[in-house]
């Protein structure tokens, strides 16, 4: 899991794979405080997850969320299984190394 501290999102990466995002796909609600986003190949298979913090949620609560099963629980409710994240994996959170662009004025 990469974590970007400038924009309090997190994303994993389910597929090993370098495939292009055909959709995304966001939960109803959001699971434990955080807005989660599955994206998609064109086959409907899933991707990634962008976890979306909200204030007071951060990348500790997205883990937590994870290791509980919610977030591949809120998953299987939208028809998306995602065995990856089952039985309590080993998570590794990473700062994200991605550009933040500033417009200046």
């Amino acid at each position: 899991m990469t974590y970007d501290q400038n924009t309090g999102t997190g994303y994993i990466r389910i597929s090993s794979k370098l495939e292009a995002i055909a959709d995304s796909w966001p939960l109803d609600g959001h699971v434990d405080g955080i807005g989660v986003v599955l994206d998609l190949d064109s086959q409907r298979r899933v991707l990634g997850i962008e976890l979306l913090g909200m204030p007071g949620h951060g990348p500790k609560d997205m883990v937590a969320a994870i290791a509980s099963g919610a977030i591949a629980e809120a998953s299987a409710t939208e028809g998306f299984e995602l065995p990856a994240l089952g039985s309590n994996p080993d998570i590794i959170v990473q700062p994200s190394h991605r550009t933040t662009l500033v417009e200046a004025n």
